[in-house]
């Protein structure tokens, strides 16, 4: 072996052994910053695959973690060495890390201890946030990394300051079962963070530093956290949805399970709730062999609490069943009962008494759109309202009827606000005269082609692509007359 393969080898061995010392020395801080790490892109993955508007702490965990991991491995000389960035590029990588990391942070105390006395924590995150954009401007401007003090000192003085203000003000912050927890791993990892500081400007004898350890200890504490609450407000969700079914199956089994059928009259039923409930409800009641009731009504709001009424108004129609061919005396019972009942909602509703056989139609409103007939004769359209105020507003109010002639191809049009108030991207409403323009235009069509035809413009004019999402619950009910003889 000659001189210069020997002092080649003498090189490599001696390379080795200064490879196996650094990484045994930042074997810790590799490690954790990759377990950090990978905590951090975890908890981000769940928030984007699983986003729920209220899931703020798995965000801002994620962040925080993110961030840290980020800074401990730009910090490894290995890192360094493997990815090849100048060491002045990853100083001030370091450095706007150090900036911005108690952004997530504040933001997550925000989400378990509430916005504090006056909105003190919301006065630190914008104050962290001003500071991380000066001090990166004047990293940039200086040319100089870490030219500004690290705002760990301005974040535990701002935490300090706006927590004794809440107790000193009797500021209650919300109960949090985790609460001890949260002290204990927030008070270490603020020690070791004291600690860091004191050993790196050699006002403590030792040289021991726990940062790293303390923040993985705090960010397994904190993922517990976040997970637990997450989970919980999963559990919550997954029965506020089993809630919403059962609310629907019961809505679904008071409407009518069929459309009744009618002699000499043809009749169609489109029922299009915004929710998984609705706040529209309609029924028929059966006056006899030729004549039927017909109510449509629509309970302000939407939800439960709008449903909850509409089932109201099932038993409600039930108890007037006396009064079926009376469609204003329908109407001011069900006025009575609703007034009776303090539900904070009112109704406007519709009330047709039909009678194909002898061609005519009875009608009373209450504050309701008004009924629409097509006259096939003269191919016309023409409003008919016969309005009252809304049924749950004043006991002592008054319902009256009008009488329609119809004929042979006429068709009535009974139907909730929701149909002519969609609105168009910019705004527009559909409309009542769009609405008797669409009438017109199809009235050769069968009803139920009719129906679908009218959805199906509804979602074109509001830049759906199907009959949902609508901002409204959307009913509507045609009847068609036809001759005696075809029966």
């Amino acid at each position: 072996m000659n001189q210069g393969n020997l002092s080649d080898n003498i090189d490599w061995t001696y390379a080795q052994q200064r490879t196996h010392e650094i990484l045994l020395v930042d074997a810790g801080s590799l490690a954790l910053g990759s377990i950090i790490l990978v905590a951090g892109l975890f908890a981000l993955s769940v928030y984007f695959i699983r986003w729920k508007p209220k899931a703020g702490l798995i965000l801002w965990f994620g962040m925080i973690a993110l961030l840290y991991g980020v800074r401990l491995l730009a910090s490894n000389p290995e890192i360094q060495l493997l990815i090849g960035l100048s060491e002045e590029a990853w100083r001030y990588s370091v450095s706007f890390i150090n900036y911005a990391i108690l952004i997530p942070f504040v933001l997550f105390l925000i989400e378990i201890y509430g916005k504090g006395w006056r909105s003190s924590l919301r006065v630190l995150f914008w104050i962290q946030i001003l500071y991380a954009v000066v001090a990166i401007l004047v990293d940039i401007l200086l040319q100089i990394p870490e030219s500004l003090p690290d705002p760990v000192y301005l974040f535990f003085i701002g935490l300090t300051a706006a927590l004794l203000l809440g107790r000193f003000h009797d500021y209650q912050p919300p109960l949090l079962e985790e609460s001890r927890a949260i002290k204990i791993g927030l008070s270490l990892f603020i020690l070791s963070v004291v600690n860091e500081h004191l050993v790196t400007f050699s006002l403590v004898p030792w040289a021991l530093r726990l940062e790293a350890l303390c923040f993985l200890l705090f960010v397994i504490l904190l993922g517990y956290i976040a997970v637990r609450r997450f989970l919980k407000n999963e559990q919550k969700l997954i029965a506020i949805q089993q809630e919403m079914e059962a609310a629907r199956q019961i809505q679904t089994s008071i409407l009518p399970r069929e459309v009744p059928t009618l002699e000499c009259c043809n009749m169609a039923v489109k029922y299009v709730p915004m929710t998984s409930v609705a706040g529209d409800f309609y029924d028929f009641i059966s006056a006899d062999n030729s004549r039927t009731g017909i109510l449509i009504a629509d309970v302000t709001g939407h939800g439960i609490p709008a449903a909850l009424v509409a089932s109201m108004l099932k038993v409600a129609l039930l108890s007037k069943a006396s009064s079926r061919f009376d469609p204003a005396a329908v109407l001011t019972g069900l006025n009575q009962i609703l007034c009776n009942q303090p539900t904070g909602k009112f109704v406007t509703a519709g009330y047709l008494l039909i009678d194909p056989i002898a061609k005519t139609a009875i009608y009373s409103g209450a504050a309701h759109p008004p009924l629409l007939l097509w006259r096939a004769a003269e191919k016309t359209v023409t409003e008919h309202e016969e309005n009252g105020l809304l049924l749950g507003f004043r006991p002592e109010e008054k319902y009256t009827n009008i009488r329609l002639r119809v004929n042979s191809g006429d068709r009535i049009f009974l139907y909730t606000d929701g149909i002519i108030e969609v609105m168009d991207p910019s705004g527009e409403l559909f409309g009542q005269e769009r609405f008797k323009a669409f009438i017109k235009s199809h009235s050769h069509i069968p009803l139920d082609h009719f129906a679908d035809s009218l959805l199906y413009e509804l979602a074109r004019w509001s830049g759906n692509k199907s009959d949902k999402g609508y901002e409204d619950d959307l009913t509507l009910i045609i009847l068609e007359i036809g001759e005696l003889a075809e029966s």
